[in-house]
Protein backbone atom coordinates (compact mmCIF):
# COMPACT_ATOMS: atom_id res chain seq x y z
CA UNK A 1 0.00 0.00 0.00
CA UNK A 2 2.54 2.68 0.86
CA UNK A 3 4.34 1.59 -1.93
CA UNK A 4 1.69 2.56 -4.15
CA UNK A 5 0.60 5.70 -2.28
CA UNK A 6 4.32 6.93 -3.12
CA UNK A 7 3.84 6.37 -6.76
CA UNK A 8 0.54 7.70 -6.77
CA UNK A 9 2.31 11.28 -4.60
CA UNK A 10 5.03 11.02 -7.07
CA UNK A 11 3.40 11.65 -9.96
CA UNK A 12 1.02 14.17 -8.39
CA UNK A 13 4.01 16.03 -7.91
CA UNK A 14 5.30 15.76 -10.94
CA UNK A 15 2.09 16.61 -12.63
CA UNK A 16 2.14 19.78 -10.75
CA UNK A 17 5.81 20.92 -11.11
CA UNK A 18 5.22 19.95 -15.10
CA UNK A 19 2.00 21.90 -15.08
CA UNK A 20 3.73 24.82 -13.39
CA UNK A 21 6.35 24.93 -15.79
CA UNK A 22 4.38 24.54 -19.20
CA UNK A 23 1.17 24.85 -17.86
CA UNK A 24 -1.12 21.86 -19.05
CA UNK A 25 -4.53 22.70 -21.43
CA UNK A 26 -6.51 21.05 -19.07
CA UNK A 27 -9.37 22.39 -17.19
CA UNK A 28 -10.00 22.27 -13.89
CA UNK A 29 -10.74 24.97 -10.59
CA UNK A 30 -7.92 26.75 -9.22
CA UNK A 31 -7.82 29.72 -6.99
CA UNK A 32 -6.52 33.05 -7.56
CA UNK A 33 -3.19 32.80 -6.20
CA UNK A 34 -0.55 34.45 -8.72
CA UNK A 35 3.35 35.45 -8.34
CA UNK A 36 3.40 38.72 -9.87
CA UNK A 37 7.09 38.83 -11.33
CA UNK A 38 8.87 41.94 -13.51
CA UNK A 39 8.34 39.60 -16.79
CA UNK A 40 5.08 37.55 -16.15
CA UNK A 41 2.61 36.35 -14.01
CA UNK A 42 2.18 33.06 -13.11
CA UNK A 43 0.36 30.53 -11.06
CA UNK A 44 1.87 28.87 -7.99
CA UNK A 45 1.70 25.07 -8.74
CA UNK A 46 -1.29 23.40 -7.72
CA UNK A 47 -1.21 20.35 -9.34
CA UNK A 48 -4.47 18.44 -9.52
CA UNK A 49 -5.88 19.99 -6.36
CA UNK A 50 -7.58 23.33 -5.74
CA UNK A 51 -5.07 25.64 -4.39
CA UNK A 52 -1.36 25.68 -3.78
CA UNK A 53 -1.11 25.41 -0.26
CA UNK A 54 -3.41 21.70 -0.55
CA UNK A 55 -0.73 20.55 -3.27
CA UNK A 56 2.02 21.77 -0.86
CA UNK A 57 0.59 19.95 2.19
CA UNK A 58 -0.17 16.67 0.27
CA UNK A 59 3.80 16.48 -0.96
CA UNK A 60 4.85 17.94 2.25
CA UNK A 61 3.46 14.65 3.89
CA UNK A 62 5.31 12.83 1.50
CA UNK A 63 8.35 14.33 1.52
CA UNK A 64 8.47 13.60 5.85
CA UNK A 65 7.43 10.46 4.94
CA UNK A 66 10.68 9.66 2.37
CA UNK A 67 13.34 12.13 4.89
CA UNK A 68 12.15 10.07 8.08
CA UNK A 69 12.62 6.58 6.03
CA UNK A 70 16.40 7.56 4.64
CA UNK A 71 17.45 9.31 7.60
CA UNK A 72 16.82 6.37 10.12
CA UNK A 73 17.87 3.82 6.99
CA UNK A 74 14.30 2.39 7.53
CA UNK A 75 13.90 2.05 3.78
CA UNK A 76 12.98 -1.35 4.01
CA UNK A 77 10.15 -1.05 5.92
CA UNK A 78 8.85 1.22 3.10
CA UNK A 79 10.09 -1.28 0.45
CA UNK A 80 11.95 0.86 -1.93
CA UNK A 81 15.88 0.83 -2.79
CA UNK A 82 17.32 3.84 -0.75
CA UNK A 83 18.49 5.60 -4.27
CA UNK A 84 14.95 6.23 -4.95
CA UNK A 85 14.22 7.83 -1.72
CA UNK A 86 16.66 10.34 -2.32
CA UNK A 87 15.03 10.96 -5.60
CA UNK A 88 11.65 11.48 -3.80
CA UNK A 89 12.81 14.06 -1.71
CA UNK A 90 14.39 15.96 -3.96
CA UNK A 91 10.79 15.62 -5.91
CA UNK A 92 8.90 16.44 -3.27
CA UNK A 93 10.59 19.75 -2.05
CA UNK A 94 10.51 20.77 -5.36
CA UNK A 95 7.17 20.44 -5.29
CA UNK A 96 6.40 22.39 -1.92
CA UNK A 97 9.12 24.84 -3.44
CA UNK A 98 7.37 25.63 -6.50
CA UNK A 99 3.91 25.83 -4.30
CA UNK A 100 5.63 29.04 -2.42
CA UNK A 101 3.82 28.04 0.46
CA UNK A 102 5.65 28.99 4.10
CA UNK A 103 3.46 27.38 6.21
CA UNK A 104 4.07 23.94 4.94
CA UNK A 105 7.28 25.03 4.96
CA UNK A 106 7.13 24.98 8.81
CA UNK A 107 5.19 22.53 9.31
CA UNK A 108 7.45 20.07 7.45
CA UNK A 109 10.34 21.24 9.70
CA UNK A 110 8.76 20.51 12.74
CA UNK A 111 7.74 17.00 11.80
CA UNK A 112 11.23 16.31 11.24
CA UNK A 113 12.32 17.83 14.22
CA UNK A 114 9.92 15.75 16.45
CA UNK A 115 10.08 12.67 14.41
CA UNK A 116 14.59 12.58 15.04
CA UNK A 117 13.33 13.09 18.56
CA UNK A 118 11.09 9.85 18.67
CA UNK A 119 13.61 8.25 16.15
CA UNK A 120 17.42 6.83 16.31
CA UNK A 121 20.19 8.59 16.26
CA UNK A 122 20.61 9.83 12.27
CA UNK A 123 23.97 8.92 10.90
CA UNK A 124 25.79 12.51 9.87
CA UNK A 125 26.56 10.95 6.48
CA UNK A 126 23.10 10.44 5.41
CA UNK A 127 22.15 13.56 6.98
CA UNK A 128 24.30 15.43 4.66
CA UNK A 129 23.57 13.57 1.05
CA UNK A 130 19.53 14.79 2.93
CA UNK A 131 20.65 17.95 2.84
CA UNK A 132 22.30 17.99 -0.60
CA UNK A 133 18.73 16.43 -2.18
CA UNK A 134 16.67 19.49 -0.39
CA UNK A 135 19.24 21.51 -2.07
CA UNK A 136 19.04 20.75 -5.43
CA UNK A 137 15.19 22.56 -6.00
CA UNK A 138 16.75 25.69 -4.47
CA UNK A 139 20.08 25.00 -7.27
CA UNK A 140 17.79 24.67 -10.30
CA UNK A 141 15.36 27.73 -8.86
CA UNK A 142 18.29 29.87 -9.00
CA UNK A 143 19.83 29.02 -12.28
CA UNK A 144 16.86 28.54 -14.51
CA UNK A 145 14.81 31.68 -13.05
CA UNK A 146 16.48 34.67 -11.55
CA UNK A 147 13.33 36.30 -10.93
CA UNK A 148 11.77 33.18 -9.57
CA UNK A 149 14.94 33.30 -7.09
CA UNK A 150 14.61 36.73 -6.27
CA UNK A 151 10.35 36.60 -5.78
CA UNK A 152 11.45 33.43 -3.49
CA UNK A 153 13.33 35.40 -1.48
CA UNK A 154 11.98 39.06 -1.26
CA UNK A 155 8.17 38.44 -1.09
CA UNK A 156 8.63 34.63 0.75
CA UNK A 157 11.42 34.67 2.77
CA UNK A 158 12.54 38.49 3.50
CA UNK A 159 9.04 39.36 4.02
CA UNK A 160 9.21 37.14 7.26
CA UNK A 161 11.96 39.56 9.10
CA UNK A 162 8.84 42.20 9.14
CA UNK A 163 6.69 39.99 11.55
CA UNK A 164 7.52 42.88 14.56
CA UNK A 165 6.94 46.07 12.26
CA UNK A 166 4.41 45.02 9.80
CA UNK A 167 3.02 41.80 11.30
CA UNK A 168 0.08 41.96 8.18
CA UNK A 169 2.41 42.47 5.45
CA UNK A 170 4.98 39.77 6.58
CA UNK A 171 1.57 37.60 7.04
CA UNK A 172 0.36 38.09 3.83
CA UNK A 173 -2.77 40.07 4.90
CA UNK A 174 -3.65 37.32 7.40
CA UNK A 175 -3.09 39.43 10.87
CA UNK A 176 -5.85 41.90 10.09
CA UNK A 177 -7.98 39.23 9.24
CA UNK A 178 -7.21 37.35 12.63
CA UNK A 179 -7.94 40.75 14.23
CA UNK A 180 -11.44 40.68 12.62
CA UNK A 181 -12.15 37.15 13.60
CA UNK A 182 -11.76 38.07 17.26
CA UNK A 183 -13.33 41.14 17.10
CA UNK A 184 -16.55 39.52 15.82
CA UNK A 185 -16.20 36.95 19.13
CA UNK A 186 -15.59 40.14 21.31
CA UNK A 187 -18.48 41.86 20.04
CA UNK A 188 -20.63 38.75 19.78
CA UNK A 189 -19.62 36.19 22.48
CA UNK A 190 -23.27 34.09 21.73
CA UNK A 191 -21.13 32.41 19.26
CA UNK A 192 -18.59 31.37 21.65
CA UNK A 193 -20.72 28.40 22.80
CA UNK A 194 -21.19 26.75 19.13
CA UNK A 195 -20.19 29.08 16.58
CA UNK A 196 -21.96 29.83 13.57
CA UNK A 197 -21.71 26.53 11.25
CA UNK A 198 -19.29 24.34 10.49
CA UNK A 199 -17.40 25.95 7.08
CA UNK A 200 -19.74 28.77 6.49
CA UNK A 201 -17.04 31.63 6.92
CA UNK A 202 -16.09 31.62 3.13
CA UNK A 203 -19.70 31.99 1.82
CA UNK A 204 -21.81 33.85 4.60
CA UNK A 205 -23.03 37.16 4.32
CA UNK A 206 -23.70 37.44 8.27
CA UNK A 207 -20.67 39.67 8.98
CA UNK A 208 -21.10 41.85 5.43
CA UNK A 209 -19.33 39.63 2.83
CA UNK A 210 -17.03 35.80 3.38
CA UNK A 211 -14.16 35.63 5.54
CA UNK A 212 -11.07 33.69 4.83
CA UNK A 213 -9.41 32.56 8.15
CA UNK A 214 -6.09 31.36 7.02
CA UNK A 215 -6.27 30.17 10.90
CA UNK A 216 -7.49 26.67 11.42
CA UNK A 217 -7.98 27.14 15.28
CA UNK A 218 -9.50 30.51 14.44
CA UNK A 219 -11.73 29.23 12.02
CA UNK A 220 -13.07 26.40 14.32
CA UNK A 221 -13.74 28.59 17.30
CA UNK A 222 -16.03 30.79 15.24
CA UNK A 223 -17.83 28.32 13.33
CA UNK A 224 -17.99 25.91 15.77
CA UNK A 225 -17.98 27.60 18.94
CA UNK A 226 -15.19 26.55 21.97
CA UNK A 227 -17.11 22.85 21.81
CA UNK A 228 -15.53 22.29 18.23
CA UNK A 229 -12.48 23.69 18.54
CA UNK A 230 -12.08 22.28 22.41
CA UNK A 231 -13.39 19.01 20.85
CA UNK A 232 -10.49 19.24 18.25
CA UNK A 233 -7.32 19.83 20.89
CA UNK A 234 -9.20 16.62 22.78
CA UNK A 235 -9.11 14.71 19.37
CA UNK A 236 -5.10 15.71 18.94
CA UNK A 237 -3.96 15.11 21.95
CA UNK A 238 -5.30 11.51 22.06
CA UNK A 239 -3.83 11.11 18.06
CA UNK A 240 -0.18 12.47 20.15
CA UNK A 241 -0.87 10.30 23.13
CA UNK A 242 -1.83 7.12 21.39
CA UNK A 243 1.15 6.76 18.63
CA UNK A 244 3.34 8.18 21.12
CA UNK A 245 3.31 5.16 23.39
CA UNK A 246 3.40 3.58 20.00
CA UNK A 247 6.48 4.42 18.67
CA UNK A 248 8.33 3.30 22.14
CA UNK A 249 6.98 -0.33 20.89
CA UNK A 250 9.78 -2.92 20.33
CA UNK A 251 8.62 -3.69 16.55
CA UNK A 252 10.56 -1.84 14.70
CA UNK A 253 7.89 -0.84 11.61
CA UNK A 254 5.24 -0.23 14.28
CA UNK A 255 7.86 2.26 16.39
CA UNK A 256 8.58 4.28 12.90
CA UNK A 257 5.19 4.26 11.66
CA UNK A 258 3.86 5.67 14.86
CA UNK A 259 7.03 7.77 15.57
CA UNK A 260 6.16 8.94 11.61
CA UNK A 261 2.25 10.15 13.04
CA UNK A 262 3.24 11.95 15.44
CA UNK A 263 5.99 13.72 13.97
CA UNK A 264 3.05 14.63 11.09
CA UNK A 265 0.44 15.18 12.74
CA UNK A 266 2.40 18.06 15.38
CA UNK A 267 3.32 19.48 11.58
CA UNK A 268 0.00 20.08 10.86
CA UNK A 269 -1.02 21.36 14.01
CA UNK A 270 1.78 23.81 13.16
CA UNK A 271 0.91 24.47 9.87
CA UNK A 272 -3.01 25.07 11.35
CA UNK A 273 -1.49 28.47 12.46
CA UNK A 274 -1.49 29.84 9.32
CA UNK A 275 -3.96 27.39 6.88
CA UNK A 276 -7.10 25.61 7.75
CA UNK A 277 -5.20 22.60 6.63
CA UNK A 278 -7.98 20.12 8.45
CA UNK A 279 -9.88 21.35 5.34
CA UNK A 280 -7.70 19.77 3.05
CA UNK A 281 -9.98 16.00 3.18
CA UNK A 282 -7.82 13.74 0.61
CA UNK A 283 -4.58 14.28 2.77
CA UNK A 284 -6.29 13.99 5.67
CA UNK A 285 -8.03 10.86 4.65
CA UNK A 286 -4.68 9.73 3.85
CA UNK A 287 -3.10 10.32 7.62
CA UNK A 288 -6.34 9.06 9.31
CA UNK A 289 -6.06 5.64 7.20
CA UNK A 290 -2.24 5.51 8.06
CA UNK A 291 -3.75 5.96 11.25
CA UNK A 292 -6.01 2.93 11.38
CA UNK A 293 -3.51 0.76 9.49
CA UNK A 294 -0.88 1.07 12.61
CA UNK A 295 -3.38 0.93 15.05
CA UNK A 296 -4.82 -2.57 13.15
CA UNK A 297 -0.59 -3.81 13.36
CA UNK A 298 -0.26 -2.92 17.16
CA UNK A 299 -3.43 -5.03 17.54
CA UNK A 300 -2.27 -7.85 16.20
CA UNK A 301 0.97 -7.71 17.52
CA UNK A 302 -0.57 -7.28 21.22
CA UNK A 303 -2.68 -10.34 19.73
CA UNK A 304 0.11 -12.48 18.51
CA UNK A 305 1.71 -12.25 21.71
CA UNK A 306 -0.78 -13.37 24.15
CA UNK A 307 -0.68 -16.48 25.67
CA UNK A 308 -2.53 -19.38 23.98
CA UNK A 309 -5.13 -19.73 26.73
CA UNK A 310 -6.08 -15.78 27.07
CA UNK A 311 -6.65 -15.99 22.97
CA UNK A 312 -9.03 -18.89 23.01
CA UNK A 313 -10.77 -17.40 25.77
CA UNK A 314 -11.09 -14.25 23.85
CA UNK A 315 -12.15 -16.17 21.10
Amino acid sequence: MIRLLLVGALLSAGYGIVDFIWPVPLPHPAADQFIWLGTAVLRRAQGVFYESSYFANFCGIFLVVASAAYLTRKERILGVPRWFLVFLIAAFSLAVLVAFSRSTWAGITVAMLVFIFHSDFVKVKRGAIFLLALAVPLYLLWTFSPDLWNYFLDARLTRLTDIFSDPNLATSGRFDTWIRVLTIIGDHPQYLAFGVGYKTLTFTRLFHDEIITDNGYLSLLLETGVVGLVGFLVFSAAILRTFSKLSRSKDESLAFWSALVVSLWCGELVQLVAVDAYTYWRNMTILVALMAFILNQAERIERAGRPEEERLSLK
